[in-house]
């Protein structure tokens, strides 16, 4: 994924709080200057034709980069313990189908399981820990990078948002929670106002009673659940495809289709024409422009990885005992005579001299 993107959060958080009137006006003013800057940025990238933008633009993700800056300018407009605020203003709407799906689901037990899952297609820099023993649960908030004011406020959002969903879902007394957290004053404020126990310690966990799990649901909900977990796996799978570097995405593409050819080739006959620039810009809904400058930065390029490819395959065909005819057209080479300068220019022999020299006698 492209690096402004390798860390971030959903923006529907940001637009709950502007909506919250546990705020400023000045601070609203603030988090609405930043969410229309936002947007412009995700339009300027949409009208570049930017296949990750586009996707990225319709999950209205936002750089955490530009969320460390939210958060320094929120801390100039608000008093200590914002943070608190911010926690509790989160409802479950904007937690999008990820929120719908967990407080749709059976018990506690499958909405933590969905937490833990697809918890990155809202946020992607923390990671939850689930341990347990005969009588308790242990869930763990880890962030992935160091610790810093933004960071501490999304601990903040990440432990109200499981006590409010186990709080939403059954009928317990939350008080029965414990917390522990390194020193963080929003979160300690919190705790103190739900009457729940919090001590100091390295890592962000919170423990409750292992029965509570299998405890069911006042809104469990069997289509809604299947619903959004459709969409909650849709969302995840789009965020993979777009972490995969464009180098390696592309390589899969040759893979399949010297595959695709060498079996139409046998069966049929057909020379299929190789993938082009423009035909895999195409694919990835950009420019070749585009698409050749992202590899570029991947230390790569379409030419060096057809060639590459080319090259492994016709080796190995060789090596089968395959004709050399019947190996450039495997190769998608209409003309014979082609591949063969081609060979030549990889490996300074033609394809039947290399064969001979790396033939096992």
């Amino acid at each position: 994924m492209d690096s402004r993107y390798s860390s971030f959060i959903h923006s529907s958080y940001f637009q709950q709080m502007k909506r919250s009137r546990s705020f400023s006006d000045e601070t609203r003013r603030v988090i609405d200057s930043f969410l229309r800057q936002h947007k412009r940025s995700q339009r300027l990238l949409q009208e570049a034709n930017n296949g990750e933008a586009v996707a990225l633009a319709a999950m209205d993700c936002v750089e955490w980069g530009d969320v460390e800056e939210l958060v320094a300018h929120i801390d100039d407009c608000e008093s200590a313990g914002w943070s608190t605020r911010f926690a509790e203003s989160i409802g479950v709407a904007a937690h999008g189908p990820l929120g719908f799906a967990a407080l749709s689901a059976e018990n506690l037990a499958s909405a933590l399981d969905l937490f833990q899952k697809y918890l990155s297609t809202r946020l992607n820099f923390f990671t939850i820990g689930i341990q347990s023993d005969e009588q308790n649960i242990a869930i763990s908030l880890l962030p992935k990078s160091e610790s810093s004011s933004a960071c501490l406020v999304m601990q903040d959002l990440l432990c109200a948002s499981v006590i409010l969903l186990i709080d939403a879902m059954l009928d317990v007394d939350i008080e029965q929670l414990r917390i522990s957290s390194e020193q963080n004053e929003g979160l300690q404020n919190l705790c103190e106002r739900w009457g729940i126990a919090h001590e100091i310690a390295a890592s962000l966990t919170i423990r409750f009673p292992l029965a509570w799990l299998e405890l069911p649901s006042f809104y469990a909900d069997a289509t809604a659940f299947e619903t959004n977990l459709l969409r909650c796996q849709q969302q995840k799978q789009l965020l993979e495809q777009l972490a995969t570097p464009f180098s390696a995405r592309i390589e899969k593409l040759l893979e399949e289709f010297f595959t695709r050819q060498a079996i139409d080739f046998e069966e049929k006959g057909v020379i299929h024409v190789a993938p082009t620039l423009d035909f895999l810009a195409q694919e990835f809904h950009m420019s070749p422009r585009t698409l050749m400058r992202r590899l570029k930065q991947e230390d790569s390029s379409y030419k060096d990885m057809l060639r590459d490819r080319r090259q492994e395959l016709a080796q190995s065909y060789l090596l089968l005992s395959e004709s050399v005819e019947t190996v450039a057209h495997k190769l998608a080479y209409t003309d014979p005579g082609n591949f063969i300068r081609a060979f030549q220019e990889w490996t300074n022999l033609t394809p039947a001299a290399w064969r001979e020299k790396n033939s096992i006698s």
